[in-house]
């Protein structure tokens, strides 16, 4: 259940439907990338200082679960780099000291592009203002 690396050529449909999301995203979301960057097009990025990404995910999961995406894909499509999710102080400590804002990695989330493709854009950016408005 997603522990197995796939390489995904980076096509321009890849990078459209990466950018148009990350492009609609509400505040405080962001993305990581900004538009046209040399990334790996395998996944969004999407950080926010104002949640923490594990809760994030939570949520995230009941939205989709909701839509009756396939738990699977759910489960190997997400990912958080919150210490919540890791529950791993050194990888924490790891990030911070090649620069990386704890704020962000607390609250930095991957969508994986096959995830991302199982609900439509509006969907997702719906997920995410609903998202915010609980706190």
């Amino acid at each position: 259940m997603g522990g197995e690396l796939r390489a995904r050529p980076d096509t321009l449909k890849d990078r459209l439907d990466i950018e148009t999301f990350e492009a609609g995203l509400p505040e405080p979301f962001q993305p990581k990338w900004s538009k046209g960057a040399s990334r790996l097009l395998d996944r969004a990025i999407v950080s926010t200082e104002a949640h923490d990404g594990s809760w994030i995910l939570e949520k995230l999961k009941l939205k989709l679960q909701a839509q009756r995406v396939d738990l699977e894909l759910i489960e190997a499509g997400l990912f958080s780099l919150s210490g919540c999710t890791m529950n791993d102080e050194r990888r924490q400590e790891w990030l911070r000291s090649r620069g990386q804002d704890p704020w962000l990695t607390r609250g930095t989330i991957h969508i994986s592009l096959d995830l991302l493709r199982s609900v439509s854009t509006e969907a997702w950016l719906t997920a995410f203002n609903e998202i915010h408005s609980l706190k």
